[in-house]
């Protein structure tokens, strides 16, 4: 009778412990993809907020726009384009989407704005910040 209860007690135990692990979802990631910009401003006023179409490919339905990813070195800002693939029952077929991204410098000067694009180059535009 004993054996009985440590059988089914480690049994109960082995369920419980297995009921608990969080599933893996390996068919969620995030990846780069090419910017391409559309009518980037040559200049804009200080403060003002100017919106530019950015293009980019998703690479099968499941995915979608994520953010943009910014590093800024002095006047210089390096944009890559974060897209998120969710789900593993995906339709294979290039999907060509827009965003949009907000240009905002609250400080006078000369800037330079790169956008990478999916083959490690970069696309660079000059701005001119005025009072």
């Amino acid at each position: 009778m004993k054996k009985i209860a440590y059988i089914a007690f480690f049994s109960a135990l082995t369920i419980m412990t297995a009921c608990e692990e969080e599933p893996s979802t390996p068919c969620d990631e995030t990846k780069s993809a090419s910017a391409l910009v559309e009518d980037f401003p040559d200049s804009v006023k200080v403060g003002t907020v100017h919106p530019v179409t950015v293009n980019y490919i998703l690479e099968n339905d499941c995915g979608e726009f994520d953010h943009f990813d910014i590093s800024q070195n002095g006047k210089s800002f390096a944009i890559t384009l974060i897209t998120k693939y969710s789900g593993c029952s995906c339709k294979l077929e290039l999907i060509e989407r827009e965003t949009t991204f907000n240009v905002d410098v609250d400080f006078p000067g000369n800037y330079e704005f790169s956008f990478r694009l999916e083959d490690g180059d970069l696309d660079t535009y000059s701005l001119l910040v005025y009072e």
